[in-house]
Order: C-alpha cells, then structure tokens, then sequence
C-alpha cells in the first residue's frame, strides 16, 4: 500500500508542477487568459483536451459495468462521437471561430435575442451543478476508494469514505480550475492524458495476462472464444442500447456534446486558427473511436475473470472496474493507475468548472455589472460563484450511489432532459434563419414537457427513443413557426477576422478513414462478425471490405457536394484554402 501511495502522490504532484510551469505567462486575471487561454491552443493540447474533458472516471466506470453486465452495445455513443466529432470539425467550429464566440450561448442572442441566450445558460449551468460535476466527482471518488480500500482502511462505510473522497477532489479540482484557469487545465491535460492511457492500457495488458494465467495471447483467445455473444455492438431490443438507437438519441445527444456543448469545445473556440481547431477536433474522434480499447474491453475481461474467481458483484456494477483493477495490477503500477484516473477526473471536473465559471461570468455576471468593461473584477466574482457550485456539486454526488440503474445510463437519462433542448435552438437556428425567438423557447419547453410525459406515458420506452421522438416534434414546431410567423430580419453569419479561417487541407480525407472505422467497427462487432459461435469467417471480410469502400465514396462525395457551398462560406476571409 506505501508503494501506491507513494507513486500516485509524486506523480499526481508532477502534474499540477508542470502545468503550473507551462501557463505561467498567461494573465488569468483578463477574460481571454483566464477563459479562453489567450486563444493559443494547438491541436495536439485541443484533441487531448477534449478527449479528458468528455473521457473520466464515469466512462470507466459506466462502460466497464454496462459491458460486464450485458454486451458491447453502449458502442454507439463512442463510435458515433467520431460521427458527430466530423459534423462539429466541418460545419460548427468554422462558424464559432467566425463569430470569435466565447460562449455557445453567445450565438443565441446574435441568431434569436438575449432572453433565449440567458435560458440556454441558466439550462447549461443547472445541467452541469447538478448533473455533469457530481457524477464525475462521484465516479472518481468510487475508484479512488475502492483502489485504495479507503472504507477499510479508516474503519467507516464506503459511503463515508466515498463522501470524504469527493470533497478532496473538489477542493483540489477547485483551486486548479478557478485559479489557473484555461491553459493551465489544457497544459495538465497533456500529462493527464498519457498517464490515462498509460493507466487504461495497463489495466487491459495485466487483465488479459491474468486470465490466460499469464499468457497474454490466451487472455485474448480467452475473451474472443468465450461467451462470444458478449462481444455484440449491435445488440437486440432488450439490451442497454440497441443498434437503432444509435440514430435517434444516441446521435442527438453525441452532436450536443461534439458540437454545442460549453465544456467540450471551449478548447476548440480558443483554438489559434481554424486548422489547429479542426485538426484538433479530427484527432480527437479518432481517440474517441479507439476508447472502447481502454474502457469496454476491461467489462469483457471482468466477466471472465470473475466467474473464475467466484467474484459476485452483489452491489452496484459501478463497482466491477475498480474491483478488475485491484485483482490484476501489482501495487506499484495502481500507483500509476491511481494517479492517472485522479488526473482524469481532476481534468473533467476542472473542465466542467471553468465552463461554468465562464458561462457565469460573461452571461449572468457582466450584464449586471454597473462598469461591465472591469474584466478583473468579473473575473474574480465569477471565481466566487464557481466555488459556491463547487460546494452544491459536492453535496450532491454522495447521492449518486443510490441511483437504481448504471451510472453511465442515468448521466444520458439527466443529458436528455437538459442537453436535447440547446440542441434543438442552436441546430435550427443554423439550418433555419427565418425561426424567431418565440419559437426557439417554445420549442425547448415543448420538448421538456414531452420527454418527462413519455416516461408516465410509454414507460417502457427506451430513454433514447424518447429522445428522438420529443427531438423531431420540436424540430417541427419551430419549421412551422417560421414559416407561420417568420423573423423580419434575416440572420447572417458575420465575419470578425479573429483567427486566421483557412482550413486544414487533409478534412476530408481524415473523415473518410473515421467513417471506415466506425462502419467496419460496427459490422466486425455483430453477429456477422465476431460475436457470434466460430468468429468471423469469409462473408465478414466481404462485408469489412464493402464498408471500407462505402464509407470512403460517401465523405469524398459530401466533399464534392459542399465544395462550392464552403467555398462561398470563406470567400470573406483574408485566406482561404487553394
């Protein structure tokens, strides 16, 4: 136990060094140092930084346990934010970084008025208090314990120690996001990110050694020969995520994350140019593809090396990764895994934090400042503010553990409810320019009172369903209030001359090869593939080969389709690209 301890502490302490090191030049004292970075961000920090802000404990947790406890279904909402992720780099980021927006909710009161950017911020920052920072405190704090059998080793209940955990990660989480603001958390980031993977693969590596009795090959053989229905992506009606859900919530609720929401890409809207953004956000769909490495083939390793053990996960299947990690790694490397998923959740948390501080600040805040040009002064109160969420957020996440389903399920059940209605205001407010204010309200309340009737209605309806249904009834009352009572006046996408708006020339070759992923992703994972009696045979590599070459002509298509429309769309920058 000295020995995980003691590595998780140094390296825990060598990354706040480092990123206390390496933003030390940016005055986070100004609006655009503290909260946007100084706009410096390159696209290596932009794809680790999203890929932590989006990937923490509650993944690891959530996926490992769902995959345990049923198949390889939960995919979709990694797989399909490579999907989003491309529509985010194509069609969103460019926009943002035209209009030098800070906030997402910036673009609501340019494109509807500022009371529907006011209700997108009070709907982003209630979802975030009570729902985004106390799972991920909550997520974190039952891996830490369970690591280092803190319950046992003070004599209390895993409650107790779960609880004294959350409020050392929140104080910590605290001082690192509101008093080092945006760069220092992207600077962390780098390192937090490599001890992740470096944790993550470590867990796999030792599992699969450990169940072929250490043989690494056999681990596999063990994983792929047993219980091959496991290994199902696709799934059937009565599993956690069917394949069809994949287009209806799944999709909705990928495109807010990858495309509208405030934690995520705030890193790509402080990006230095367009190309660092999109390159930035491209990277990052490939990492998000390649997750279920680290966080879903350590639920198939589980179910294996517990019905070996005689291991009964009598309590809630949050448990199953924590319980995988303390059978299969020595105690050294649980130091190194230790402090690579305190950096993880540190990096959410900060993440989720600073949104909320920045949302606060420039929107709740300085409006209602009497010398609203005082940048240090809004600064500072928006600290206060961020630490008075702090404390709620710490209050809340004990009582997460009594939640009845998965953690992971019931984050995406919560998202439904506060994340679907921004979508729906952003997404048709570029799609529509005619949609007035009145509508984009009403539309966020319609959808908010069906998907809370569906579950009195239909109650055994799939969360992701509702979703879906509630999404395109919105969609289409706010397309009928355009055209019943259109805007007057027209919106037009202004150029601010920001950053410097030239592309990066590879997009769409990039996108073709995350396409292919996914697609044969899906089709090697399914019962025509490997999840079925004998593995994969020769129909599977005729499939994999027709949906490489499908996935190929469908994006060089798009890119043929929309040349001349992004050409138009950059004809009023200073660059373009040839």
């Amino acid at each position: 136990m000295f020995l995980t301890v003691s590595v998780f502490v140094l390296a825990t302490l060598f990354v706040l060094f480092f990123a206390w090191f390496n933003s030390r030049d940016v005055d986070k004292k100004e609006k655009s140092g503290f909260f946007l970075g100084g706009r410096s961000m390159t696209a290596g920090v932009i794809a680790i930084g999203l890929l932590l802000s989006n990937t923490s404990a509650t993944h690891f947790v959530g996926f490992t346990g769902d995959t345990w406890y049923k198949n390889l279904s939960t995919i979709g909402f990694d797989w399909f934010s490579g999907i989003c992720i491309i529509i985010s780099a194509m069609f969103l980021i460019p926009r943002y970084l035209k209009q030098g927006i800070t906030t997402m909710p910036d673009f609501l009161e340019q494109r509807y008025d500022k009371s529907t950017k006011n209700l997108a911020t009070y709907i982003i920052i209630f979802a975030y208090m009570a729902n985004m920072l106390p799972i991920t405190l909550y997520s974190g704090s039952v891996v830490l314990v369970r690591l280092f059998n803190i319950d046992t080793l003070l004599n209390v209940s895993f409650v107790a120690a779960m609880t004294g955990i959350i409020v050392v990660i929140g104080v910590i989480g605290s001082i690192y996001a509101l008093y080092g603001g945006l760069k220092m958390v992207a600077t962390a980031d780098i390192i937090n990110g490599i001890l992740l993977v470096i944790g993550g693969t470590l867990v796999v590596v030792f599992g699969f050694i450990f169940l072929g009795d250490g043989n690494f090959i056999s681990g596999i053989r063990e994983v792929l020969t047993h219980n091959p229905e496991k290994l199902n992506a696709v799934g059937s009606p009565s599993d956690i995520n069917p394949f069809g859900t994949n287009f209806t919530g799944v999709f909705l609720l990928c495109m807010y994350f990858w495309g509208m929401d405030q934690a995520i890409l705030q890193r790509a809207i402080a990006a230095k140019n367009l190309k660092h953004g999109q390159k930035g956000l491209l990277w990052a769909g490939l990492l998000k593809v390649l997750d279920p490495l680290l966080l879903m083939v350590p639920g198939l390793i589980a179910y294996q090396v517990f019905a070996k053990q005689g291991i009964a996960m009598d309590g809630s299947r949050d448990l199953v990764y924590p319980t995988l990690v303390n059978i299969v790694l020595p105690p050294a490397l649980r130091g190194i895994f230790a402090a690579a998923m305190f950096g993880a959740v540190l990096s959410t948390f900060c993440g989720l934090l600073s949104s909320t501080t920045t949302l606060l600040s420039l929107n709740v805040i300085n409006p209602r400042m009497k010398d609203n040009t005082d940048e240090r002064k809004m600064v500072k109160l928006g600290k206060q503010f961020g630490i008075v969420i702090a404390i709620v957020s710490c209050v809340v996440a004990p009582l997460l553990y009594y939640t009845p389903s998965g953690i992971f399920t019931y984050l995406q059940q919560i998202n439904g409810f506060t994340n679907v209605p921004i979508l729906i205001m952003l997404g048709v407010g570029y799609l529509n320019k005619r949609a007035p204010a009145i509508a984009a309200k009403l539309a966020a309340l319609l959808y908010a009172i069906g998907y809370g009737l569906s579950y009195v209605l239909l109650p055994n309806m799939n969360y992701l369903h509702r979703i879906g249904i509630n999404f395109v009834i919105a969609v289409v009352f706010m397309f009928v209030m355009a055209a019943v009572k259109p805007k007057k006046d027209i919106f037009e996408l202004k150029n601010l001359h920001i950053v410097n708006m030239k592309p990066w020339k590879y997009r769409y070759e990039f996108s073709a090869f995350l396409v292919a992923l996914v697609v044969d992703g899906f089709i090697l994972l399914s019962p025509v593939g490997i999840a079925r009696v004998g593995g994969a045979n020769t129909i599977t590599a005729i499939y994999l080969l027709i949906g490489l070459i499908a996935s190929i002509c469908l994006v060089m298509g798009l890119k043929k389709a929309f040349k001349s429309r992004e050409d138009r769309f950059y004809a009023d920058t200073e660059e373009t690209e040839a």
